[in-house]
């Protein structure tokens, strides 16, 4: 599954808030501007239930996901400015 399908995926179910996915399915993290205590478990739950994956998955929790004026992620600046409060695995 690409990263682009597990980003919609996760966008629709949870409406309202902003995802942006980098790696592989074998080592995929998962950055949200969802900030709730039990969102990355019940993220990694939905993600393995809808696909298979999310196990190898870490969620990781950003105030907003950087994007450019056309409204594209940064994926380069994701990892630079996570805030590691909250990465479950």
């Amino acid at each position: 599954m690409n990263l682009d399908e597990v980003e919609r995926l996760l966008k629709e179910q949870y409406e309202g808030i902003d995802f942006a996915c980098v790696g592989t399915d074998d080592n995929l993290t998962i950055y949200t501007d969802c900030s709730s205590p039990d969102a990355g478990k019940e993220i990694l739950d939905y993600l393995y239930r809808v696909t298979g994956i999310g196990r190898v998955a870490a969620v990781r929790y950003r105030n907003n996901i950087p994007k450019n004026e056309s409204g594209k992620t940064l994926y380069q600046e994701l990892e630079t400015t996570a805030d590691n409060r909250m990465e479950c695995k």
